[in-house]
């Protein structure tokens, strides 16, 4: 077994008693690559973690050294990372405001670039029973689906479900789009017998809009 004390930037093998968080960047993702280079390259060409972790597939494969697999390596280990944040459903956890789904929704959704359609499936006395990621991307009416929104509430036995999905710009005004996409989610809700509680919007430094307290739904 190769010892990274030494730098090695075709080979990063770790040893297993090792511990990564002291690791610089360079180093985890040489890790994550099996190619210092690979690594490298990542970095000369976005900067920074935060615009990596934005890239898609097609922006990944440009770069010389990455490829396929290395893409999907890289965009594997922050889809891991992103759902080890997610909140973890308690048997305490009540969501009953939109101020009790930001506390959960806000810390995943408020600091990404691009927007994220999440809904938290509750039980008849609104205890949360799972937090589910429905749609990462541009949203709208056609992408947001109500077969993929209620899937799992279904499989959940949910009694009632609240949607949350962020806007980068900072801006939590709901679209025209958003408005389409809610009242379809909600008319879907009560054939399907699974009440549409709520839609709140993620803004810029804990703002935050809710359809219901604005009178939307």
């Amino acid at each position: 077994m190769l010892d990274l004390a030494v730098p090695m930037p075709e080979d990063p093998l770790v040893h297993c008693r090792e511990d990564c968080r002291s690791w610089p960047v360079t180093r985890l993702l040489s890790a994550v690559l099996c190619s210092g280079n690979a690594a490298e390259a990542l970095l000369s060409r976005f900067g920074s973690l935060d615009v990596i972790a934005d890239a898609g597939s097609a922006d990944l494969v440009a770069i010389p050294g990455i490829g396929r697999r290395r893409a999907t390596q890289v965009l594997a280990a922050f889809e891991l990372s992103r759902r080890a944040s997610a909140p973890r459903t308690e048997q305490n956890l009540i969501i009953r405001t939109a101020k009790d789904a930001v506390q959960v929704v806000g810390p995943v959704l408020g600091d990404l670039k691009r927007e994220m359609f999440v809904t938290l499936l509750l039980t008849t006395r609104h205890r949360l029973l799972k937090f589910e990621t429905v749609s990462v991307g541009s949203l709208n009416a056609s992408i947001v689906h109500p077969r993929e929104v209620f899937r799992p509430a279904i499989q959940a036995a949910a009694a009632s479900m609240l949607l949350a999905h962020n806007h980068p710009s900072g801006d939590p005004e709901p679209s025209e789009d958003d408005v389409e996409m809610t009242h379809r989610l909600v008319r879907t809700g009560e054939m399907l017998g699974i009440e549409v509680v709520d839609h709140v919007i993620i803004g810029a430094a804990g703002s935050y809009l809710s359809f219901r307290e604005r009178g939307l739904i």
